[in-house]
């Protein structure tokens, strides 16, 4: 309601006091003349002069006043307490033009009586959070450590491109995974969606969405990851590992969603959460349930899909794992958090051995460290005080050797460089020989 003040006009009377408005914004005379000025105030906070603050040439003025910006056409507060079923406490945000009772009013998206968003991700400069069926997309660019804009009107009260919105999918079925390209792929127990500007020529944000069914499958919650024009994603039973076919400008079908077609054992134990290593070679990790990691080397360019299993050492089980750039920047370096009784360890992952590295000292152990420095037959590894290693000194094969309760063992010979570690059972499983022909 803005009946409060006479609208405002150039070379108006005023007096101290006496509230104007103008394009739905209402001022209170502050300061200056009691004669307005010949600019018409915009501003939505603070004190303005609208116009100058001197005669004018006809010898009517002087013109020009000091206008403080009241409120406009909605004030919003946010509730923070509870007393009865007819009062509650409540923080002014924008500012009430009147107190009397109203119906506009809503939950908040979040609480903890209402449950908290279950997945986040960045896309096209907005922070996303899934909870339920529901996509939160804060305003374009408003968000930070300390405060995310997930207004839906902007501070002139008008509902415009970059404020935040929100995407209801079709299907009542809760968000399981979050995937950002050029458009936000969304993941649900029983199916995927792609959110995307429903017209092209301008930018996604309120009014302007588009929500696409291309898949059925359903997904399991936790990652997924783009790999190429490909998002791999688990399947909703945690048995498979699935694929949709998707370009930034088309959706496409592809020729096999299940890429654990023909190695369905490796998926019966369950997995979850597929990370990317793109360098040196393109792999795909997976945590499986039963604390090993899976494996799946793929380049789908050259019709490459081998899977391999990852076993850790004995008592040692996978919890989380990820995929991060080395400090130059050139390979990706996989890191895997494991739990060792009531420890929790993180592991760097050795570089896998290249066909020009001609040393002899890879680390092919679990938890294991490298000691360097003059030669001598002790060793010291804390961290796996009570445990049987096994030891590479100088290059050479040690007999494995039982730490004390300290970490520390005797070697049968000195070495300079000692590589200390946690045996793992590995093997290969070659293809059948060709024998040649029958005759």
């Amino acid at each position: 309601d803005l009946s409060a003040g006479n609208s405002w006009e150039p070379g108006r009377q005023v007096a101290a006091g006496d509230l104007v408005q103008w394009g739905g914004r209402v001022y209170q005379h502050v300061g200056g003349n009691l004669r307005t000025g010949s600019v018409a105030p915009i501003h939505i906070e603070g004190d303005r002069w609208d116009g100058q603050n001197g005669q004018a040439v006809n010898s009517k003025g002087p013109y020009g006043c000091v206008l403080r910006y009241l409120y406009d056409r909605f004030g919003q507060v946010r509730f923070t307490a509870f007393t009865d079923d007819q009062t509650m406490t409540a923080t002014v945000e924008r500012r009430l033009a009147a107190t009397s009772a109203s119906w506009r009013w809503r939950f908040g998206a979040f609480s903890d009586r209402r449950g908290w968003p279950t997945h986040v991700g960045l896309w096209g400069d907005r922070l996303c959070f899934g909870k339920d069926n529901v996509v939160h997309c804060s305003a374009l660019g408003a968000y930070g450590p300390d405060h995310a804009d997930f207004a839906l009107r902007n501070e002139l009260g008008d509902i415009s491109r970059d404020m935040a919105f929100s995407v209801v999918l079709p299907e009542a079925s809760a968000i399981r995974w979050l995937n950002a390209d050029r458009d936000l792929i969304v993941g649900t127990g029983k199916g995927e969606y792609v959110i995307t500007a429903a017209s092209a020529g301008a930018g996604v944000g309120p009014g302007n969405v588009s929500v696409n069914a291309p898949g059925s499958n359903g997904g399991a919650s936790g990652k997924a990851v783009k790999v190429g024009s490909r998002v791999v994603y688990v399947q909703r039973a945690r048995n498979k590992l699935l694929q949709l076919g998707y370009d930034a400008g088309r959706l496409l079908q592809p020729e096999s969603e299940d890429m654990t077609r023909n190695a369905d054992h490796i998926g019966a134990r369950g997995f979850r959460d597929p990370v990317w290593q793109k360098e040196p070679h393109r792999l795909l990790w997976l945590r499986a349930d039963d604390g090993s990691a899976a494996g799946l080397a793929y380049n789908p360019d050259e019709q490459l899909l081998g899977w391999f299993n990852r076993p850790f050492a004995s008592g040692l089980s996978l919890k989380s794992h990820a995929s991060i750039s080395d400090p130059d920047g050139r390979i990706d370096q996989m890191w895997f958090l494991v739990q060792s009784g009531a420890q929790w360890w993180v592991l760097l992952m050795a570089t896998i051995r290249t066909s020009i590295d001609k040393g002899l000292d890879k680390v092919m152990s679990d938890a294991a460290v490298i000691i360097e420095g003059a030669a001598s037959n002790a060793i010291s590894v804390p961290h796996l005080a009570g445990k049987t290693v096994e030891v590479i000194a100088d290059g050479r094969a040690h007999p494995n050797v039982v730490l004390d309760g300290s970490g520390n063992g005797t070697l049968q010979f000195s070495a300079a460089k000692k590589i200390v570690g946690l045996p793992l059972e590995a093997e290969i499983e070659l293809l059948s020989i060709e024998a040649g022909s029958d005759n």
